[in-house]
């Protein structure tokens, strides 16, 4: 039940608590609070800032408190909201026992009493009051670097939504020479929010001590990257995969994996060699990168001489086994020709084991134990590729039998399956459409596949007994109805389904997320992995919104009743 989090950014507690993380614990009527530590790796650590006693930041014995949010307050002190409620259960889950005891403690008569507490420090008194909303563009500018971040953050607010251009002389010079880095980094979002980042600006900031500025000037040059010319960009970003921060080179992954050039592909392969121990570069690749250039990465790193000896060192072997897995499944998924010959002819190079581990990776991307196959894709080729050829001439019987499993999804001229697909093919999108369907993919990497999983065929639950989530391949409710799917992304989705019960539970969307994000998650889905619907659109999401705007409870499976025309 944790909930309202929050990493303060205020200036009236003191030093040791700025930019510490605060999480409040409703059921256990506590704010946790912990250190923030960046390691060198790009990793976050948080610490119990309270581990070596026996308390928390707050904590009571009071049965009706209740913390269920957090603030920075505009005085630089912590802002608590307290629910004051002795019951926090839904009727249904409030058992025999936990009713005797509300009532024993009269908790169902505390009604109506929340309140907001603020937290103080002994011997520093609150801020002042602000008075930003009358306050002109060059006092906003200055608030960009004030030490308390709610004042950061409101500024640029104003300044953005009131589209002060006459800022940008004064906003340029913060972003470039101003001595706090975190006014820089918020005069580089300013000008990009007016519209206002010019080229000159960004590069410098390209280069700036502090790798914060960096990673958002790397963010900010997307923009440029989609423009006519990016080679310019391109060139100034050349350096970056030998910057020392990890946060930093992840930031060049995905920003050069959104791009989706051919100059982005080697800025992306420099930051992986760098170290491909690393656990956030992986992430990152696995979220940003774009399927056609997994076959050359995964080429690169089974050369890369961490990987190297006989045997390789444990921990060595384990994270190769992850890029191999992540590359081989993501080229699978593709189904693109080009990359699917380059990966055949790449395992035919390697030695039996290595061979017979990512044919295995093959297979497993169309059908894992415990779960029903996927949709595969028909990979046609103008011909049949010569790293088939010299896979077939393999001798040994585990990898020729590897061979015949897969061997169904491959197509060329001359053969009787050439021509003819076993899986519905969506035809190919248009740009424009294309861009919606690239949203939804790093949407579905970065949120869906803790249940879903990376293939869609839903995550085995811990206890190996059932499935997180249902398979989204050829789904009914997805793939065949765009307004039951769009429903269910709005509202949410309870109970059994055909008959099963699944250990996640589909959250609703629609309340936090515009008709945008919605339409392009679904967008992905319902075309990946063999499925074929239609583009969803966010006027098709604008419409069931309307349609059902009183709706406040998830869907269940009955309710879903398929007497709605079918549509693709």
């Amino acid at each position: 039940s944790a909930c309202g989090q929050v990493v303060f950014r205020g200036d009236r507690l003191g030093d040791g608590i700025n930019g510490d993380y605060l999480v409040c614990e409703p059921v256990g009527r506590l704010i946790r609070r912990s250190g923030v530590r960046y390691t060198n790796s790009g990793h976050i650590e948080l610490t119990n800032s309270y581990e070596k006693s026996t308390g928390e930041f707050i904590s009571s014995t009071d049965g009706n408190f209740r913390p269920v949010n957090l603030s920075t307050g505009p005085d630089g002190c912590l802002y608590i909201v307290d629910m004051y409620h002795g019951i926090i259960q839904e009727r249904v889950y409030i058992t025999d026992y936990l009713r005797a005891e509300i009532l024993k403690a009269g908790y169902e008569k505390n009604i109506g009493r929340g309140r907001i507490y603020r937290v103080v420090r002994e011997g520093i008194a609150p801020g002042p009051r602000p008075a930003l909303l009358t306050a002109n563009p060059a006092k906003l500018v200055e608030s960009l670097a004030h030490p308390n971040g709610w004042w950061r953050d409101t500024a640029q607010s104003l300044l953005v939504t009131r589209q002060e251009v006459s800022a940008t002389t004064a906003l340029r010079k913060m972003a470039t020479d101003h001595q706090d880095a975190l006014g820089r980094l918020h005069a580089l979002w300013t000008l990009d929010g007016l519209g206002q980042l010019d080229k000159e600006t960004n590069f410098i900031a390209l280069a700036d001590r502090d790798p914060r500025v960096r990673a958002a000037a790397i963010r900010a040059i997307e923009r440029l990257l989609r423009g006519d010319d990016p080679s310019a960009s391109y060139l100034r970003m050349q350096t970056l995969p030998d910057d020392p921060d990890y946060s930093v080179l992840a930031q060049v992954i995905l920003t050069a994996g959104k791009a989706n050039h051919e100059e982005g592909k080697e800025l992306i392969g420099r930051c992986i060699t760098r170290d491909p121990m690393n656990e956030r570069i992986l992430n990152a690749v696995a979220t940003a990168s774009p399927r056609r250039f997994l076959v050359d990465f995964l080429s690169s790193l089974l050369a890369h001489p961490v990987f190297q000896g006989n045997p390789v060192e444990e921990k060595a072997a384990a994270q190769l086994d992850k890029w191999q897995r992540y590359c081989v499944t993501g080229t699978v998924s593709g189904g693109e020709p080009h990359s699917f010959e380059k990966l055949l002819h790449l395992i035919a190079r390697q030695e039996a084991p290595r061979a017979l581990s990512m044919l295995q990776a093959i297979a497993g991307t169309i059908v894992s134990p415990g779960r029903k196959p996927a949709r595969a894709k028909m990979i046609k080729f103008a011909a049949k590729p010569a790293g088939l050829a010299l896979l077939e001439q393999r001798t040994e019987p585990e990898i020729r039998e590897q061979i015949q499993s897969i061997s169904f999804m491959f197509s060329w001229p001359g053969l009787t399956t050439y021509g003819r697909d076993f899986a519905h093919q969506p035809q190919p999108l248009s740009e424009e459409y294309q861009l919606l369907f690239d949203q939804g993919q790093a949407i579905y990497r970065e949120l869906c596949t803790t249940c879903h999983g990376p293939d869609g065929q839903g995550l085995i639950s811990p206890d190996g007994n059932s499935l997180m989530a249902p398979p989204l391949p050829e789904s009914p409710r997805l793939e065949e109805n765009r307004e039951a799917a769009i429903q269910i992304m709005l509202h949410g989705l309870t109970g059994e389904l055909d008959g099963k019960t699944y250990e996640g539970l589909m959250a609703p969307f629609g309340a936090t997320n515009d008709d945008e994000w919605v339409a392009s998650i679904l967008t992905f889905v319902r075309r990946e992995w063999g499925n074929s619907g239609s583009v969803v659109l966010p006027s098709h999401v604008a419409a069931i919104r309307e349609k059902f705007q009183n709706r406040t409870r998830p869907w269940n499976q009955k309710e879903l009743t398929w007497k709605l025309p079918k549509d693709k």
